[in-house]
């Protein structure tokens, strides 16, 4: 099938993925240490299962990157989800060889449309992955580094998927991320991100629920019945109802956007409320408008730290995609004219100094939460988890108020560091 450009938003999207499965499996792998040294001093193996779930898989490639496309460069096709995702967990088992730790990795692509679900099966065999595929829902039955891939709606398969993600010692991270105006139902994703074991990015494709605002009176209306389907209730229609009596406008289009997003954030604690969930919105390429908002839950207060730094340069990254495309389209000649001059690479202003939160004012924060307490360091990141503040930040908060004898601690600063506070 012919293949489609990836713009900016798709872009960033999968530099997230990339970075944050990444962390994932590092933070993971970093925490069981300890019990693979204890088994490696008794002769035995310390074995661990990583899965990567990738819901909405389409076809696994991109033709190139649109800006490259429009600057005239050749830079070749460009991989999709699914090949990040294996690829990164392909990379996790070199990390946990040096931790001596055995780690089996398996993935699970799941694509609803026939002709690309063909296009997967091709992409996979020209990547070099076609010995490792198996068309096959009986996922206990994959052996180490087979790759399923299924044909079908991966609604309907929430308990394959759980029997197979919830083994012992399997970590898992579900991707679920629909293209086109698909709702993704309550229930599914209830029963994904309440595991302990799971961490999953979900795209929810705003524009299409920004959309459906007005419809929501229309009696029998499909796609309005999917969003309430997302939401678990009907409390965003009640939003829109409230919000449409007081505000027009400008006013209203963000009113609704941050209550909307925020109802959504709250489904998912509701869903499990030791969830730590991360958000990030992704604009249009060439519109100052909301296209999607990626919503990422976690488990784990490492993981909701690292997330932070992830998001915060996703987000600058993402000015510097736009302002590339930007530039490069304004040069594109006329549909069916010749360019006489090949275009230029502009370049790329930097961000402004940054107004991230001073060492100052983290430690002030740290200070005021914890006086008079004795915790340890996995504390502090637990509480902190649904704050702003860089894993860095933090540590360099901590030092800080020992050197101002704000705070007790010996040794090595680590998570099972016990830190006294002064009250």
């Amino acid at each position: 099938m012919e293949l489609k450009p990836r713009d900016t938003q798709t872009q960033v999207k999968h530099k997230i993925l990339e970075k944050y499965l990444g962390a994932w499996g590092g933070i993971i792998l970093n925490g069981l240490k300890g019990m693979a040294f204890q088994a490696q001093k008794q002769g035995k193996p310390f074995k661990v299962h990583f899965v990567y779930v990738d819901c909405f898989s389409y076809v696994g490639r991109y033709s190139g990157n649109t800006e490259d496309i429009f600057l005239e460069r050749t830079t070749g096709t460009v991989p999709g989800s699914p090949i990040i995702g294996i690829r990164v967990l392909d990379e996790l088992t070199t990390m946990a060889s040096k931790h001596n730790i055995n780690l089996t990795v398996n993935a699970i692509l799941i694509e609803e449309k026939q002709e690309i679900f063909k296009g997967l099966l091709d992409i996979l065999s020209a990547e070099g992955l076609g010995q490792r595929v198996r068309e096959t829902v009986d996922f206990l039955r994959l052996k180490p580094s087979e790759i399923a891939v299924v044909n079908g709606d991966s609604t309907n398969m929430a308990d394959k998927l759980l029997e197979y993600t919830r083994q012992k010692y399997t970590w898992a991270f579900y991707l679920i991320d629909p293209y086109g105006p698909l709702g993704i139902p309550y229930n599914f994703v209830q029963s994904i991100v309440k595991n302990e074991k799971h961490d999953v990015m979900i795209n929810s494709i705003y524009y299409d629920l920004a959309k459906k605002t007005g419809a929501i009176e229309k009696p029998g209306d499909k796609s309005v019945e999917n969003w309430t389907k997302v939401f678990g209730d009907a409390r965003w229609k009640q939003i829109i109802r409230e919000i449409d009596k007081q505000l027009i406008g400008k006013q209203r289009t963000e009113q609704l956007e941050r209550k909307l997003v925020d109802l959504y954030k709250t489904v998912l604690l509701e869903m499990d409320f030791t969830l730590a969930v991360k958000t990030i919105r992704l604009l249009f390429p060439d519109k100052e408008r909301p296209m999607f908002h990626l919503f990422l839950t976690t488990h784990d207060p490492n993981g909701a730290i690292t997330l932070n730094k992830i998001l915060f340069e996703a987000i600058l990254r993402e000015n510097q995609l736009r302002y590339i495309r930007a530039f490069a389209e304004k040069q594109r000649p006329p549909e069916g004219q010749l360019s006489l001059f090949k275009p230029v690479q502009p370049e790329v202003p930097q961000p402004e100094a940054s107004d991230r939160p001073t060492v100052e004012e983290c430690a002030d924060y740290i200070a005021r939460i914890f006086a008079g307490k004795t915790v340890k360091r996995r504390e502090v990141y637990r509480v902190l988890a649904d704050e702003i503040y860089f894993d860095t930040e933090i540590n360099g908060a901590i030092s800080f108020l020992k050197r101002n004898k704000r705070i007790n601690y010996e040794g090595k600063l680590s998570h099972d560091t016990s830190i006294s506070f002064t009250n």
